[in-house]
């Protein structure tokens, strides 16, 4: 991809101004950049409207994701969702393994 065309791109900008840069040669790095983002930004939200529990921190992700999904690309929406679920369903899972006396698997 040219200068060029990579400087016609543009970044994937959040509720609060935030912006991610759009790098298409980076795409695992920039799906993370914007999970974390997605995450930070809706604590910090829940924090100054003074939210209390896990439910209103997930409607502000929810809230985050629905401005995206106007503004980003299908794919960038697609691998952003599998990324957000893939560390959700193993936090959730070694919950559930928790209450059952499994051990959080080792890390390597």
């Amino acid at each position: 991809m040219s200068k060029d065309m990579k400087d016609n791109l543009q970044d994937i900008v959040l509720r609060s101004g935030y912006a991610v840069p759009y790098d298409p040669l980076d795409a695992v790095a920039m799906v993370e950049h914007l999970r974390q983002a997605i995450v930070g930004e809706s604590l910090r939200i829940a924090g100054e409207k003074q939210l209390k529990s896990w439910d209103d921190v997930a409607g502000e992700v929810v809230a985050e994701i629905t401005h995206l999904s106007t503004t980003v690309t299908t794919e960038v929406l697609h691998c952003l969702l599998v990324a957000l679920l893939s560390d959700t369903s193993f936090d959730l899972l070694i919950a559930i393994g928790k209450d059952h006396g499994l051990e959080k698997p080792a890390v390597h």
